[in-house]
């Protein structure tokens, strides 16, 4: 039978297990998008992976715990921030870089993509 979403994991609860810690977490991912294989872990600042892909559960209207953490699309003003942050690193640390930048951001700025994964916690 086909889905009538476009990922697998759309609209799914999904555990996430640290490779550090140990800690388990679910996430929902709020929308029909991809997610990250692996996320950071809030506890202990190690790596989280996707886990148990076979027990992820799809809740359409699920609606998250306090303090849970959620998939949502990326948010152009988060994004704009990113790439001001990005820019100064990059007209910093890159060695021969000549750009303005105001050029760095604004290259930065065209590979917005709203279908790119943020996390939230509520």
């Amino acid at each position: 039978m086909e889905s009538k979403y476009k990922h697998a994991e759309a609209y799914c609860l999904m555990k996430y297990k640290c490779e550090k810690c140990g800690k388990t977490e679910i996430l929902w991912n709020s929308r029909d998008g991809v997610t990250p294989f692996m996320i950071n872990c809030e506890k202990c600042d190690g790596h989280m992976q996707h886990t148990d892909w076979n027990e992820d559960k799809r809740i359409i209207n699920y609606i998250p715990k306090i303090g849970q953490r959620v998939f949502i699309d990326m948010p152009f003003d988060y994004y704009k921030i990113y790439c001001r942050v990005r820019a100064k690193m990059i007209k910093e640390n890159v060695e021969g870089n000549t750009d303005t930048l105001q050029k760095i951001y604004n290259n930065l700025i065209t590979e917005y993509n709203k279908k790119e994964p943020y996390i939230i916690k509520i």
